[in-house]
C-alpha cells in the first residue's frame, strides 16, 4: 500500500494517493519513503482540498 501511495503521489493522482494515505495513517514504511518527511509531504498534498 505504501508503494502504491508513493507512486500515486509521484503521478500526481491526488484521489488515489489520498485514499491510500488515509488507510496507511501513521503506519508508513521506511523502506518505501526513506524519511518521515517524504511521507508527510505526500500525505499533506494528497489530503489538501
Amino acid at each position: 500500500m505504501n508503494a502504491f501511495a508513493k507512486f500515486a503521489c509521484g503521478l500526481r493522482d491526488r484521489d488515489t494517493a489520498g485514499r491510500l494515505v488515509r488507510k496507511i495513517g501513521n503506519d508508513w514504511t521506511q523502506d518505501i519513503w526513506w524519511r518521515a518527511e517524504n511521507y508527510e509531504q505526500c500525505r499533506s498534498w494528497a489530503e489538501a482540498k
